[in-house]
């Protein structure tokens, strides 16, 4: 016990006794500066160099000012209120970012996970008030790019916000409900349809959300809800209902059977945009021509009658042997899809756009007509060279 109170005396003495070396404000100054270039310590300086901060006590003091501002702050904003370089800050910010997942660095601004939630609940809110909103709205609102609200959307969607993104675009969100009235309505109004009809009249006439529209239609087509289908894209897209599909492609394949082609106009007038591509998908073994769908024996057809005219040395007119509905250009079709035409191409060549003419043909028809010429030049010659007439002079 008496060592004890013998050390405890001497602590007291030591601590009542005046210090004999002091070091001036200077002194330490360059002291710091000494061990800084040693790489012993690392501080930072404040911008009037009064203070010095160690940079993990400036990530806790960014994390203090995170919190009183509510967990969103400017960076230029927190330079000033920390009184550091903003090299500093950045580098802290961006350090702090890298190992917290709930801190995020957005256009100069420093965001926490709670202000976010904060942010999904106040959206949340509005969307329960109106049924739906876009992130373009949102955008203003927030002060925030709309590929980050979008995120935050998509991350809080179905948690915090209780809602639906559109599955076609995710720029717009509605609520469980709206999108059942919507569905609803949408059902009712093209399950009444009897007629090829454009998506966006209807959009117009009846105030649908353009946005959702598209996406409860093919829903509802593909679950059996409503019969019928969709043709086309964008402002053209059109819903076709089972009804009048049906009476079309009955009208199309009496047609074709019939005359084993069909015109792309006569289709057109059915209210169907693309001709060429129904009819390949529906008509098999057809060719599209120019102006109409083929049937192959048509081909096979006119391919026989070159091939006849060939070998009894003549020619032929294809005009006479396709459907009159058809054109120079079907007619080029026609040509170019026939066997023959590649077969026998050195001994054929095409006139008028129409006509094959075999070479023997050529032939026998420049012959017939030397004898002619002969026969005209010896004529000539007996009667004496013909006298021309002068050609009067101008007065």
């Amino acid at each position: 016990m008496d060592e004890i109170k013998a050390l405890q005396e001497e602590f007291q003495r030591a601590q009542l006794s005046g210090s004999l070396l002091r070091l001036s404000e200077r002194n330490c100054v360059e002291l710091v500066h000494k061990l800084c270039e040693m790489g012993l310590i690392e501080l930072l300086h404040t911008t009037d160099g009064k203070q010095y901060l160690t940079p993990q006590q400036l990530e806790r003091e960014i994390q203090d000012e995170l919190y009183v501002h509510k967990g969103r702050i400017n960076i230029v904003e927190l330079q000033q209120i920390l009184n550091v370089d903003l090299v500093h800050v950045e580098r802290a910010v961006a350090a702090l970012c890298k190992t917290s997942r709930s801190l995020v660095l957005v256009q100069g601004e420093l965001i926490d996970s709670t202000y976010l939630d904060m942010i999904a609940e106040e959206i949340n809110e509005v969307l329960q008030e109106c049924g739906q909103i876009s992130v373009s709205e949102l955008c203003p609102r927030f002060s925030l790019p709309s590929e980050f609200i979008q995120t935050l959307i998509e991350e809080r969607v179905g948690s915090i916000i209780q809602g639906q993104l559109d599955p076609d675009s995710h720029g717009t969100v509605f609520t469980n409900a709206y999108i059942t009235r919507q569905r609803a309505r949408i059902r009712g109004v093209f399950s009444a349809i009897t007629r090829p009809t454009a998506v966006v009249a209807v959009v117009a006439q009846y105030s649908f959300q353009e946005k959702l529209i598209q996406s409860v239609l093919k829903e509802l087509l593909a679950c059996k809800r409503l019969a019928g289908s969709l043709h086309g894209r964008a402002d053209k897209l059109m819903f076709v209902p089972d009804i009048q599909a049906r009476t079309q492609s009955r009208w199309i394949q009496n047609f074709y059977r019939d005359n084993h082609y069909i015109e792309y106009d006569a289709v057109r007038r059915l209210d169907i945009a693309d001709p060429k591509t129904y009819l390949a998908s529906r008509c098999q073994g057809g060719v599209c021509l120019a102006t109409c769908f083929a049937a192959q024996s048509i081909i096979d057809n006119a391919n026989a009658q070159i091939e006849e005219a060939l070998s009894e040395k003549t020619w032929l007119d294809l005009m006479t042997v396709l459907p009159s509905p058809f054109t120079e250009g079907d007619v080029t079709d026609v040509l170019r899809r026939c066997p023959v035409m590649k077969r026998c191409a050195a001994d054929l060549r095409v006139l008028a756009g129409s006509c094959v003419v075999s070479n023997q043909c050529v032939a026998a028809l420049l012959a017939s007509f030397e004898s002619k010429l002969d026969e005209r030049a010896q004529d000539i010659a007996r009667k004496g060279k013909p006298q021309v007439a002068a050609t009067p002079t101008p007065a």
